[in-house]
């Protein structure tokens, strides 16, 4: 039996040592902050490295636009670099349950 993994979100996540404590602090605090924080991190859909296209918005749960960026071919993507909205993608196509999550080393401002 085979099985197709169909992914709801794609997901952003920044890394650890992306965050103060601070932020933290206040995502903790806060839970509405936190739910706008998380949705400035999913898209919905399956963005995987082999689909990531350069110079391209993506709009995210919140409602805003995050641009994907390649540096070299995409077959070299993660050699040469992708970034979203200027935050370096470190790690890529890291499947969670039914989501595809890619670890950046930044948090994204998308704020408005």
């Amino acid at each position: 039996m085979e099985f197709k993994i169909s992914y709801i979100y794609t997901i952003f996540s920044p890394e650890d040592a992306a965050f103060d404590q601070a932020l933290i602090d206040s995502l903790m605090a806060d839970f509405e902050l936190l739910t706008t924080f998380l949705d400035h991190t999913m898209t919905p859909g399956n963005i995987t490295l082999g689909t990531f296209v350069n110079d391209v918005t993506v709009t995210i749960l919140q409602g805003s636009t995050v641009r994907t960026n390649i540096y070299g071919s995409v077959s070299y993507a993660f050699l040469h670099g992708v970034t979203v909205n200027g935050a370096n993608v470190i790690q890529t196509d890291l499947v969670a349950f039914n989501d595809v999550v890619h670890a950046i080393d930044a948090v994204i401002h998308v704020f408005q």
